[in-house]
């Protein structure tokens, strides 16, 4: 019976030790958002610094490091996370106490900054939940950079003065490439060609350059440079964006000159959509007045962009496409044209020339058939 005793003594102390473990856990502290683009220099960066799985907090203390040459320190503004009174009518009856940091301590051998003193807050009055925003940063972009936010010397404590086991989680600033407006002559293309084998015949084509998945948003943008070789039977053709739910979106460019033009088109009209596929085509129409002989058409630098900085590169002068040089398997149906097909190519053989930018309103959604 002893022993019985001691066995259940030994496991009701083993499951009293864990109970803390498994109430307060480890708490989270973290910039937010996590992967953020850089506003152009010049301009406001902002960051929050957010806590969860936080039990029993009372006041806390951080600081945060960043790289000088790409951020510089404008402030800190202290959320309502701790509770208490921060304008009392007298000192006596202070309920939290908020430090603010009132310049940057530099450290030359890494380029990077602290803040002096750190930022710190503490309640006499309550603690705060289990999760929050404790405070918000701002920054000025000195350079339009990859660079981080870290978190450090972060410490949580409970109104006994215990302190918490904490986690802290960097924030990273993504210096996205700018959008790519001209083709550059000499420079790597994609040539969609095919044989027209009847005259004024309506022709039909897609070709997919790039196959994988993600989700269309309004205010983003399909962008491209587009020629047509001068020995081209006609010019009309464009770049397609496909979806899973069915639709595409473009319409064919008629072009009026053999010269490199950029092309933006709106992705609002496929917004939420899981766009599946992006192609080089051609759907001329019967009544185009055509000969028969040789398609060609140029494309270079398509890419999904906000307007003003890449958000995925389709195909950005790159030595192949998805690892082939050649891609004939058409999307649907073709029709009035054999052998259509694209190319990555490296000489253009052909003299062309950019000339500006030309911003479609296509808007236009087609039920693929």
């Amino acid at each position: 019976m002893n022993s019985f005793f001691r066995i259940a003594a030994s496991l009701l102390a083993a499951v009293c030790l864990s109970i803390p473990s498994l109430v307060y856990g480890e708490a989270l502290v973290s910039i937010d958002p996590a992967d953020i683009d850089s506003p152009p220099v010049g301009e406001k960066l902002v960051v929050d610094v957010n806590i969860s799985n936080a039990e029993n907090v009372s006041a806390y203390q951080l600081n945060l490091k960043f790289d000088v040459s790409a951020l510089s320190f404008v402030g800190v503004e202290f959320s309502d996370y701790l509770p208490g009174n921060r304008d009392p009518a007298n000192i006596a009856n202070l309920e939290i106490f908020l430090i603010e940091p009132n310049r940057v301590e530099t450290d030359l051998t890494t380029n990077t900054a602290t803040l002096v003193p750190p930022i710190a807050a503490a309640s006499l009055v309550g603690v705060g939940d289990n999760e929050g925003t404790l405070l918000r940063a701002t920054f000025e972009v000195l350079e339009y950079k990859d660079s981080t936010i870290e978190l450090v010397e972060v410490e949580l404590s409970t109104p006994d003065g215990v302190r918490l086991d904490v986690t802290a989680v960097p924030g990273k600033i993504n210096a996205r490439e700018v959008t790519i407006t001209e083709h550059i002559p000499g420079d790597k293309f994609l040539l969609l060609q095919g044989d027209i084998f009847n005259t004024n015949a309506f022709v039909e084509c897609f070709i997919p350059i790039w196959e994988s998945e993600f989700t269309a948003e309004g205010g983003t943008f399909l962008e491209f440079q587009l020629a047509f070789p001068k020995e081209s039977v006609y010019s009309i053709g464009g770049v397609f964006v496909h979806t899973a739910e069915g639709n595409r979106i473009g319409e064919s460019i008629m072009a009026d000159d053999t010269n490199w033009m950029h092309y933006q088109v709106p992705l609002d009209e496929l917004a939420g959509q899981t766009i599946v596929a992006i192609s080089l085509g051609t759907e001329k129409p019967a009544n185009r007045a055509t000969s028969f002989g040789k398609f060609g058409m140029m494309a270079d630098n398509i890419q999904i962009t906000n307007g003003t900085h890449m958000l995925e590169a389709i195909w950005v002068g790159e030595d192949s496409i998805n690892g082939r040089q050649r891609v004939d398997a058409p999307l649907g149906d073709v029709s009035g044209i054999e052998n259509c097909e694209v190319f990555a190519v490296t000489t253009e053989g052909v003299s062309v020339e950019s000339k500006g930018k030309r911003v479609t309103t296509w808007g236009s959604v087609k039920t693929a058939r």
